[in-house]
């Protein structure tokens, strides 16, 4: 017994600790700020299932015969390496989750990739099952002690996000967001991809208009960008971002200071923000971003962040044909076993929202705005129109959609009805709205025919909910056809709040319902060195394919400031390193923007510094499946270091550059030379760089 322990113990473990810690430290490290718990908590709430799998592992094998014995222990060490392989080397790059499902058939040559691999090597365990217990117990030492000391050098931290300031970003929200006040309520509530197309047909169904006493859709209401990132700024400062200035500038000069919400604050408003996307924000009196597990105990929690990782973990480590039962259509193989509190999708939003009317109160005398941000009826789709959970993530389809939206506005009218309990409707001015539309609009609801060839793009994303109440306003909810757009609410709250109007759109009140206007949909398709953003001109009806024109692309070519010795430059979507990037980039991610290609170069202009070398300070990481990443690193044509970047999470690297190199020059020119890059394009992700004048 002891020899055959000896034997399997080694493979056994290969498996165990690949399943429930190497890969959960690989990913975790990159994801962090994804999860609510560190991650030595989520470990812990593995020890049982890693002894369970290691007692049967190891136990199976002890009890076969003989004769079977070798056989086993082959089909266990090559199971191991397989899933070493698969979650090392070949790591396939399935497209983002945003919640529109995976579209196998475009990988389908990864999967016969997988599936060959994994023929291949178990035939040869079977064939060879005489020599592999020879060498197994030490091959599978020799890896995991290799994987040990890489997981020890990149240990990821016991990382918590948390939000500075008054802000919170927890599980229960601060009790003053749900103070209302007596005298006056401007209410603002935005429920993301909600479309005009889909509210009417709703309303209509449904007998909702008695229900609406006293608003007004805008029919032909249109959104300024079809995406959340860039369509939120233009809701709250009537701006459209152009590419102007750095977005990171425009991003925060938006929301820490030309946000109507900041008037209203400094005029004497309680500010209530629960945002569903985060915003930087300074001037509130409560902050509250609604976390991604809200309902359910702290252990319930807990046990639905450790199952979203190990399902991630086997959706990268198992070959294609079992990624797809694992990925379960958006259901999750291992979350939807634990049932109750792990929920898919937006749904901890609606737990969040019935919490949120339930303890709605009025305790303040002096006026008051509130944002609510609902991730509804974007996509993935878990509910049913009752708002019940579905249990599985539904099909990805305009119906979904439909029913998604239905528990939005079951959830709103409750929202409505608690406001007339407590004797506050009919005075708020309320707010809804989508950030843009997401289903093409049917022909049948176009006017005049499409004009083949006439490129239009995603017209449906424009098509975003906008309905108001404005203050004791009575009757059916009325239709109106003015030409208004997103952009118009700041002028409509300043208007309705009796404040001095400095935003450039009209007032959706002031605009005549019948008369023509000018309104344009942006669509960004790049943000490194050159922005491109395509514009789309509307003249007339929002319903009209001959309203719509393709216009020139907004291209801004930038003279970037001269570089400041030692300032960081910062990647990702906040980051100013997108105005000195050239070619080889990708869209920014977060905090991080990823190489594309074997090239990736930055022109950087600089004055002479006054030291013999300068050092360049480099912030970056590569993708959790690859072991390596080689950059040669090249300035002004020459080059200067071979880096290999092995971790996994970010880390400094310092290069030094003899001042010789930029003699001559007004830019330094630094290229980053990626011979290995794998087949997705993605080489190194960079969070920051520094040049500092002299050696460090």
């Amino acid at each position: 017994m002891l020899n055959r322990l000896l034997i399997i113990v080694p493979s056994s473990l290969l498996i165990v600790l690949n399943i429930f810690v190497f890969g959960p430290a690989a990913i975790y490290s990159g994801n962090a700020s994804e999860f609510g718990i560190g991650f030595s908590n989520i470990e812990a709430l593995y020890i049982f299932p890693v002894i369970i799998s290691f007692v049967i592992l190891s136990g199976t094998g002890i009890l076969l015969p003989k004769k079977i014995f070798s056989i086993y222990v082959s089909i266990i060490f090559a199971t191991g390496i397989l899933l070493w392989l698969q979650g090392n080397i070949l790591v396939w790059d399935y497209g983002v989750f945003d919640g529109s499902g995976i579209k196998w058939t475009k990988y389908q040559w990864q999967g016969w990739v997988d599936a060959g691999l994994w023929i291949i090597v178990l035939i040869l365990a079977l064939v060879l099952h005489k020599k592999i217990p020879k060498i197994s117990r030490i091959a599978s030492i020799v890896i995991i002690v290799l994987q040990c000391i890489f997981f020890i050098y990149a240990y990821p931290s016991s990382h918590t996000p948390t939000l500075s300031s008054k802000a919170v970003k927890g599980r229960e929200a601060p009790a003053g967001l749900f103070n209302y006040s007596e005298s006056f309520n401007i209410i603002h509530v935005l429920l993301d991809g909600f479309q005009t197309d889909l509210f009417q047909e709703i309303v209509e169904e449904k007998g909702l208009a008695s229900d609406l006493d006293g608003f007004v859709l805008f029919k032909e209401n249109m959104a300024a960008y079809n995406e959340t990132n860039f369509s939120l700024p233009s809701i709250f400062s009537g701006e459209v971002y152009q590419g102007d200035e750095e977005l990171k500038s425009y991003i925060n000069e938006v929301f820490l200071e030309k946000a109507f919400y900041n008037f209203l604050f400094k005029k004497g408003y309680d500010v209530n923000l629960a945002t569903g996307y985060p915003m930087p924000a300074k001037y509130f009196s409560n902050y509250f971003n609604i976390p991604k597990v809200y309902a359910g105990s702290k252990r319930q929690n807990e046990n639905s962040e450790a199952a979203t990782l190990i399902d991630v973990v086997l959706f990268r480590h198992l070959p294609q044909y079992l990624k797809k039962k694992v990925y379960n259509h958006q259901n999750w193989l291992i979350r939807s076993f634990l049932g109750g509190n792990a929920k898919l999708g937006s749904f901890h939003h609606i737990e969040f929202f019935q919490d949120y009317i339930d303890n709605i109160k009025v305790s303040r005398s002096q006026p008051a705005y509130h944002f609510v941000h609902l991730m509804l009826p974007h996509p993935p789709y878990v509910t049913t129109e009752n708002c019940e959970y579905a249990g599985k993530v539904l099909p990805y389809n305009r119906i979904s959609h439909k029913k998604q939206a239905q528990c939005a506005m079951l959830l709103f009218e409750r929202f409505l009805e608690r406001l007339r309990m407590l004797g506050i409707y009919d005075s708020s001015f309320i707010l809804l709205h989508g950030d843009h539309g997401w289903w093409s609009i049917s022909s049948q609801k176009m006017e005049n025919k499409h004009v083949k060839n006439k490129i239009l793009g995603p017209i449906g994303r424009a098509f975003a909910l906008l309905a108001t109440k404005p203050p004791n306003n009575k009757g059916l909810m009325a239709i109106s056809n003015a030409k208004t757009t997103l952009t118009d609410i700041p002028s409509t709250v300043m208007k309705i709040a009796g404040l001095p109007n400095h935003y450039e759109g009209p007032s959706v009140f002031d605009l005549d319902p019948d008369g023509e206007r000018e309104r344009w949909f942006f669509v960004m398709k790049s943000l490194s060195g050159n922005v491109i953003i395509n514009s789309y001109k509307v003249t007339h009806s929002v319903f009209d394919y001959q309203s719509w024109n393709r216009e020139k692309d907004i291209t801004k070519s930038y003279s970037p400031k001269i570089y400041k010795w030692g300032t960081p430059l910062q990647f990702g979507f906040y980051g100013n390193a997108k105005f000195y990037q050239r070619e080889g980039w990708s869209l920014p991610k977060g905090y991080y923007t990823w190489t594309h290609g074997e090239i990736a170069s930055l022109s950087i202009p600089i004055t002479m510094p006054k030291s013999a070398n300068i050092t360049l300070k480099v912030t970056a990481f590569i993708d959790t499946g690859i072991n390596k990443q080689t950059v040669n690193i090249v300035i002004n044509g020459t080059e200067v270091e071979k880096m290999v970047i092995t971790r996994q999470k970010y880390m400094d690297y310092s290069i030094i550059i003899p001042k010789s190199l930029l003699t001559g020059s007004d830019h330094v020119i630094i290229t980053f030379n990626l011979p290995d890059v794998q087949k997705d394009l993605r080489g190194i992700a960079l969070k920051e760089i520094v040049l500092i004048d002299g050696r460090t």
